[in-house]
């Protein structure tokens, strides 16, 4: 194995590879900050549509609890309902799957 490691702690592949030149650096655009004794390090987009999908479900349900309770007691059964199909094909494929990572080399 080789020992040579880039600056990220990535060691470098062994034997011939074709390794694609390019300027991207992990993390590039991460936005690095504190707040107090806490630092972060978050990835941008993904954070911003996360977090604000959790928000707004929070507030949703804090604003109507009645209504938000409703609508979420009505929502699970729809889609387990709606989508059982889906649920059942992707267990089936992530069995199929481990099964075929067990007898590979």
């Amino acid at each position: 194995m080789s020992d040579s490691t880039d600056p990220q702690g990535i060691p470098a592949p062994e034997g011939d590879s074709d390794l694609i030149e390019t300027d991207y650096e992990i993390g590039q655009d991460n936005v690095e900050g504190r707040v107090g004794p806490f630092g972060f390090d978050i990835h941008n987009p993904v954070f911003m549509i996360s977090g604000l999908t959790v928000v707004a479900f929070v507030a949703y349900a804090l604003a109507a609890p009645q209504q938000a309770a409703d609508f979420f007691g009505w929502l699970r059964p729809a889609l387990t309902s709606t989508f059982d199909w889906f649920f059942l094909s992707a267990a089936n494929f992530f069995v199929i799957f481990c099964l075929l990572l067990i007898v590979s080399p």
